[in-house]
Order: C-alpha cells, then sequence, then structure tokens
C-alpha cells in the first residue's frame, strides 16, 4: 500500500525535514495519526491444506500442513532503537474452535508472541520465540512435512517449549553480533512439564553460537538445559532418570540455486518413542535442494534418530530418506507454492513394526496484507 505526499525542492534537500513534512501531510489526514503509526504494520496469512499419508498407515488423509496467520509491528526510532512485535497462531479448520485464538495466550495454537528491541548489534526478546537451540536446528527444517524429526528441537510430542529447543514461551532472550559470530542466550523461567509428566521445569536455559564470516556459509553448534522440579517414579518408569539436555551441531551452505545443510544431535531424557518411553539418542538431519529454474525446485535428504541407551528396550528407531518436488509461482519466492514430497522410512516402531512409505500433496499461499 502507498500513500502519495508533497514535498518542497528546498525541503527535500535534507532527509529529516523531508522526513518531518511527509509525517505531518499524513497525520493532517483523517485518522492520520493512527495511519503512521500502522505503516510499519504487515499482516499476514498462509494457507497450507494438504493430502497425504502417514508412516502408520496408507490412506490418504485432508489435514491442515500448518495454516497460520499473524502480524508484525516494526517501528525504527531516530536514535537507531527499534521495535519489533509479532503474534502468530495456528488457523483452525473445522474443530469448531475459533478461527484464531487471541483470547486464551497459553493456548497451544499459538505460535509465536514476543516483543524485540534492538539497538546496533544487540537484540532483546521477551515471550514466545525460537530458542537458541534452534538457530541451529533450523539449518535443515525446509521439508514441506516429513521433516523436523533428526534435530530433537520439536520434543515431548509438542513444539519443543517445556525443553527450551523449539519455540519457548515466557522467555528471555539476549541476541549479539559481533566479529562474524552470531551468539544466543535464552532462559525460561519456571514453567509446567510435559502434560503426560506430574511435575515441573524450574527453569530451562539454551545457549547457540554461529558463524557468519564465511560467504555462503554457516557454521553452528547450540546447546539446551532444563531442570525439573523432581524426577518422579512415573518419570523413571517411562525412561527418564535426569534432567532433559541436548546438543546439536551443523553447518549451512546455501548459494542460492543449490545449497546443502546437515545437523547432528546427541539428547538425554528428550526423546521418546510411540509409547512414550524416553531414551538417550543421537540423531541427524540432512537437506539439499537444486532449483533447476526460478520455479522448480528439487530437495532431498533424510532424518535419523536411533537410541544410544543401554536401558532402553525397546525397537524405535527413525531412518527416512526424503524427496520433495516444488513449483513456485507469483513472485518466485516459495511462500506460493505446490509441491510432491515423498519419505522413505526404513525404521521401526517401538514392538518392531516396520514404517511405512508416505506421500504428501500440498498447497502454500501467502496472503500479505501490508
Amino acid at each position: 500500500m502507498q500513500y502519495r505526499v508533497k514535498i518542497n525542492h528546498s525541503d527535500a534537500k535534507l532527509p529529516y525535514v523531508a522526513a518531518a513534512v511527509a509525517r505531518g501531510q499524513l497525520e493532517n489526514r483523517p485518522y492520520g495519526k493512527i495511519l503512521t503509526w500502522l505503516l510499519p504494520a504487515r499482516f499476514y496469512v498462509s494457507i497450507r491444506p494438504q493430502i497425504a499419508s502417514a508412516a502408520t498407515e496408507h490412506q490418504f488423509k485432508y489435514r491442515n500442513g500448518g495454516t497460520r496467520g499473524g502480524f508484525y509491528y516494526y517501528y525504527a526510532f531516530d536514535s537507531g532503537l527499534k521495535l519489533l512485535t509479532q503474534y502468530e497462531a495456528n488457523i483452525r479448520d473445522g474443530d469448531g474452535k475459533s478461527f484464531i485464538d487471541f483470547s486464551d495466550i497459553s493456548n497451544s495454537s499459538r505460535r509465536l508472541s514476543y516483543l524485540s528491541v534492538s539497538y546496533e548489534d544487540v537484540t532483546l526478546i521477551y515471550g514466545k520465540y525460537w530458542s537458541a537451540y534452534y538457530d541451529v536446528a533450523g539449518f535443515t527444517d525446509y521439508f514441506m512435512t516429513y521433516g523436523k524429526q533428526g534435530t530433537a528441537a520439536f520434543s515431548h510430542g509438542g513444539d519443543g517449549s517445556e525443553s527450551g529447543t523449539g519455540r519457548v514461551d515466557h522467555m528471555a532472550q539476549l541476541h549479539l553480533k559481533k566479529y562474524g559470530f552470531e551468539a544466543t542466550l535464552d532462559y525460561q523461567f519456571a514453567h509446567d512439564g510435559p502434560e503426560h509428566f506430574d511435575t515441573d521445569y524450574r527453569y530451562s536455559a539454551a545457549a547457540g553460537l554461529v558463524y557468519v564470516g564465511f560467504e555462503h556459509l554457516r557454521l553452528g553448534a547450540a546447546a539446551a538445559y532444563a531442570k525439573y522440579d523432581t524426577v518422579t517414579e512415573a518419570m523413571r518408569a517411562a525412561g527418564v532418570d535426569g534432567e532433559d539436555r541436548a546438543f546439536i551441531a551443523g553447518f549451512k551452505y546455501d548459494q542460492g540455486i543449490y545449497g546443502i545443510s546437515a545437523d547432528l544431535s546427541y539428547s538425554q531424557n528428550h526423546i521418546s518413542d510411540d509409547q512414550g518411553v524416553y531414551f538417550d539418542a543421537i540423531g541427524a538431519e540432512l537437506y539439499l535442494h537444486y532449483d533447476l529454474d526460478e520455479n522448480i525446485r528439487f530437495a532431498g535428504g533424510g532424518n535419523w534418530m536411533i537410541p544410544r541407551d543401554d536401558n532402553y528396550a525397546g525397537r524405535y528407531s527413525i531412518r527416512k530418506g526424503i524427496i520433495s518436488l516444488q513449483y513456485t509461482f507469483g513472485d518466485a519466492t516459495f511462500d506460493d507454492l505446490v509441491y510432491l514430497e515423498i519419505a522413505f522410512p526404513k525404521g521401526h516402531l517401538s514392538d518392531g513394526e516396520a514404517r511405512k512409505t508416505s506421500i504428501a500433496i500440498g498447497f502454500r499461499y501467502l496472503f500479505d496484507l501490508r
């Protein structure tokens, strides 16, 4: 959306004078003061329907492939201070509940809700936001449907909030950029534990370091630690014998039309099988892409999660190859696309049952209401 103003040639010579004249003209219009505050705002909805099968069944079903909506608000002060806030929620369809629920901030549909203040190379964030751990886990998080299982970012059957590895709620974060490094520290205050555990977390904390000094290449490592109030007998029966820990290292190389990313993770008391039994594990994720032209992208890679716990008696494992074909239209940004993604699993459920080949056909379209 564009707004026209008229500025005298003499005023246009000095940028701060021109800005003041433009602001004054906008504010003199009906609802002008509101208009000038709303100009940096961005409202958006990304619809993501899909038809897909799961690893435990061959039947195709309609699924919500992550449809979401929200808004940004950005404002830069003359002093150089920058303010950013964002709210984003999953959009429900057909479950009889609110389209987007703004009333209950603890609702699980809420993906992000934070306030960010930046000055030069320092950023402070509070709210629900991506953790320092995800700064590295996100290197490979580009599959449309069947990825995200090798990095241990999304634990306890949710978005990784409880353990401090995914989208973390009630979190204070410090982000620094200096000498080619991006360092992130975050702390999550006392909060509820996983729904299936009768205990809470005293806190969680995470730290990450990413080197961005090379052209096209990012190198990173991160760790997360979550402290339980107590480890109950029920938790021990489920395989939890201590605190929740996760470690990850990886790289991302992207030349634009092609790229390769890889992550390697190790976790303790963090990952569970299909029966809710926890185990220590080594995981990995690989993502490669090649753009055949500006509209067609071929991607491939895989997810692996293998128990490394002498006390675990199950046969659960993830060994999955993934291929994805994507066609983007519109501005060719891969925000608007159709895709076909296929997962070829070789792993097993906890009882030894083999997983099945899974197929997803989906569509994404971004309504960007600037």
